[in-house]
């Protein structure tokens, strides 16, 4: 089956994911409307793990809670799962790690 031409970007992709997304096009082609979904839920992903990181680094990673105690940081849990679901999405797809 030929390759099929490029798509463009998700307007739904923060900076990370766009970044990430033109990165993979520009080295790998892809044949499937499959691959393609993979990638954009591997760039959601890996954007919902940028703006976990954001709040950690502007909260820090103990935050309190309704009562005023504090307890971790919920985005912690966030930023661990959204980039163990991306790297997972990655191998999916075919791709290696990312640098």
């Amino acid at each position: 089956m030929p390759a099929k031409k490029p798509r463009s970007t998700p307007r739904s992709l923060g900076k990370p994911g766009k970044a990430f997304w033109k990165k993979v096009l520009d080295e790998f082609s892809f044949t499937s409307d499959h691959q393609y979904q993979l990638l954009e839920s591997a760039c959601s992903m890996l954007d919902r793990a940028h703006a976990a990181r954001a709040d950690i680094s502007s909260r820090g990673t103990l935050a309190p809670d309704r009562f005023g105690i504090l307890r971790e940081n919920p985005s912690l849990a966030t930023e661990r799962q959204s980039a163990n679901t991306f790297r997972l999405l990655c191998r999916e797809i075919g791709l290696s790690e990312p640098d």
